[in-house]
């Protein structure tokens, strides 16, 4: 029997390090959803180049665009995952042949294969809470679940994980988690919000109104998570949901910076009601203080895949990656 799926995906959006992956396993749990277990990022750059392919419909420009396309971050993963996609079945999903339609002919390929019985297509990208008026553009239907954890917990984790300065990525969650807000608020139908404590917390009740807004029936065995989720930080090959992941700052982040970090975010922390000790005016890091954190992240980066077992191929993934996502928006601080 041939499903019939739904005309727009969902995006699941959050800064890094905020339980995105957790919420992607969570809902893969559901019978009727399916999302890839690689991020896409790409689809603001595939706009970029897209008036570049010509007519897709034409199969010897589709080969083209699919052999372009190919070399990007989501690929190169699947490829490494022996998941490559056909080119004749992705051609075969797609009608329209724009970039909503080809994107959606991809996400119906990928679930035919890896669960037959999905209709509720979704996508996991963090880079996308920049890009949010892009996606609603160009997929109006659409609707995103945000993920939001406390901006001190996020940091440290992201510094541990990724080695990232601390107070450019609480910049960054403010900037980020701030454009949100303000999206929600024009678009609030289609707009669904989940604090990463209170999944962690209460996790059933979060999942029944996520599946309400998805229009789907709440599963219970959604809850029951056999893998580990994550591979660095706190939760690092830990099966099942980690409750006690929240709250780390009050007992491993110094009184020093978590002043910093609260006096960077406080008004976008305030408006999901986290406690706050610092009650003075928001303040923001200078450009050229964001620029030289940015070099240092950078420096830190390659460093780390230096030490990886195949170098030159991590540094090409990198380089794919920040092709794809990062020259979009490098020069936000």
């Amino acid at each position: 029997m041939t499903t019939s799926f739904r005309t727009s995906p969902f995006f699941i959006i959050g800064m890094p390090r905020s339980g995105t992956k957790l919420l992607r396993a969570l809902l893969n749990n559901h019978s009727d959803i399916h999302i890839p277990s690689e991020e896409s990022e790409f689809i603001p750059y595939w706009l970029k180049r897209w008036n570049t392919f010509g007519n897709l419909q034409d199969m010897d420009q589709f080969v083209k665009f699919y052999r372009w396309t190919s070399t990007l971050p989501f690929f190169l993963s699947r490829d490494n995952r022996d998941k490559t996609i056909g080119i004749d079945h992705w051609y075969g999903n797609c009608l329209a042949f724009d970039p909503p339609d080809v994107f959606m002919g991809l996400l119906k390929s990928i679930a035919q294969n890896e669960k037959p019985t999905a209709s509720v297509l979704g996508d996991k990208s963090p880079s996308y809470i920049n890009n949010l008026q892009v996606l609603k553009a160009q997929f109006p239907d659409a609707v995103m679940i945000h993920i939001v954890r406390d901006v001190r917990d996020q940091v440290m984790s992201f510094n541990k994980s990724h080695g990232k300065h601390p107070l450019r990525a609480a910049q960054r969650w403010d900037q980020g988690v701030g454009a949100v807000l303000e999206f929600a608020a024009r678009h609030h139908q289609s707009y669904c919000e989940v604090l990463f404590e209170e999944l962690l917390e209460h996790t059933r009740e979060n999942l029944e109104r996520i599946c309400e807004f998805l229009g789907v029936s709440y599963h219970p065995n959604m809850e029951q998570i056999n893998r580990p989720t994550e591979y660095k930080g706190a939760a690092k090959g830990y099966s099942g949901i980690k409750r006690d992941n929240k709250n780390r700052y009050l007992t491993e982040m110094p009184e020093s910076l978590r002043r910093q970090v609260e006096m960077l975010t406080v008004d976008t922390m305030s408006a999901f009601g986290y406690p706050i000790k610092y009650s003075g005016k928001k303040k923001r890091l200078s450009h050229l203080r964001m620029t030289a954190l940015q070099m240092t992240d950078g420096f830190r980066l390659a460093m780390n895949c230096v030490r990886e077992p195949n170098p030159r191929k991590s540094f090409y993934f990198l380089r794919q990656y920040w092709r794809t996502t990062a020259k979009l928006e490098m020069f936000k601080r």
